[in-house]
């Protein structure tokens, strides 16, 4: 009884916590007295956030765009933003807490990603999505405590290992196509996925759009398809689309393109094309030596995924439903053999 009581609490108490969180932020400015009014309202929240997570001491919780990185406790650091493992005090769960500096966010393009990343991420559970359990912001930072995906990165898995097996490849990709298609029935478009943004699980959602949005009928005469123009578009050198390489307006078939792309490079260790701008001027090639080991129903799915016509380009239904995936169930992990893996 106690261990059900235990666990049902552990539940109520992680979902409500962000009330908590308020509740002791009002406790520490009543209990400071004379001392609350002269605190820093960031250090204040910084506060907060410690006592509410045991953060990995070999890196400083704030303090994006290059401070906090290098140690053991940090899982990734970027222009913009320092990610650090972390622990809820109250239930043991793992997190990651990214810390996005607002300094770094130089334009509205910029400002808006990060702010379509918590608005969209938070909407979205399932098993092969990172969780973003709740927000903290200040005047110069924004704190996203987030699912911690324990068996490591696909990038550095394919740094020490180069490629995978063809099986071991059917199990990330369908995995991958799982989160694909939720994403899409959820009406968010990743704009572009790539293997920096999968731990076998999608976590990077700052260059997501919703799908479909009656705005984008004015330029595109189609809700489902997002206008070039009206957003500001980055990604990974490699897993673009043709479609957006060509300014051009685009939607759910672009994460289709770099789940290609992904595929491709599980399978061989390379993207298909050298150059970024590779696939408008020369076909899918793949003539290799390697390529002669695998099998025709994976080489045929992965046309369908770099198929240049987006209309013609297969859906993640269609995928999931291919030939070359027969006989493979779900796996709740890929084992990472990545150094330091958690």
């Amino acid at each position: 009884r106690r261990q059900r009581q235990r666990s049902g609490s552990t539940l109520l108490g992680w979902e409500s916590h962000t009330v908590k969180a308020h509740e002791r932020t009002e406790a520490y400015l009543h209990d400071l007295g004379a001392l609350a009014p002269t605190m820093n309202p960031n250090d204040l929240l910084l506060a907060e956030i410690t006592s509410a997570y045991d953060v990995d001491p070999d890196g400083a919780l704030g303090g994006g765009g290059g401070s906090g990185g290098g140690g053991s406790g940090g899982l990734g650091e970027g222009a913009s933003a320092t990610v650090r493992r972390a622990m809820h005090r109250d239930t043991g769960r793992p997190v990651a807490i990214k810390a996005i500096s607002k300094r770094y966010l130089f334009t509205q393009a910029e400002q808006a990603g990060a702010d379509r990343e918590m608005v969209n991420q938070r909407r979205l559970c399932h098993r092969h999505v990172v969780r973003l359990y709740e927000t903290y912001e200040t005047d110069t930072e924004l704190f996203l405590v987030l699912e911690r995906a324990t068996c490591g990165s696909l990038d550095d898995l394919l740094f020490v290992r180069r490629r995978l097996t063809e099986l071991e490849a059917k199990i990330v990709l369908k995995q991958v196509l799982d989160a694909v298609q939720y994403c899409h029935a959820q009406g968010l478009q990743s704009s572009p996925l790539s293997i920096s943004g999968l731990v076998v699980k999608l976590c990077d959602f700052g260059h997501s759009r919703k799908v479909p949005d009656v705005k984008y009928f004015k330029y595109t005469g189609d809700i489902h398809k997002i206008p070039h123009h009206l957003f500001q578009h980055t990604g990974t050198q490699g897993y673009i689309s043709p479609e957006i390489l060509l300014q051009n307006s685009y939607g759910k078939a672009a994460d289709m393109w770099s789940c290609g792309v992904l595929m491709h490079k599980l399978l061989s260790g390379a993207v298909p094309w050298n150059s970024p701008r590779g696939c408008l001027q020369e076909p899918l090639a793949l003539k290799a030596r390697l390529w002669n080991d695998i099998s025709d129903e994976a080489k045929d799915l992965l046309r369908g995924l770099l198929e240049v016509d987006q209309e013609l380009r297969l859906s993640a239904s269609q995928a999931l439903n291919h030939a070359w995936f027969a006989g493979i169930e779900h796996c709740t992990a890929m084992p990472t053999y990545a150094p330091g893996g958690r």
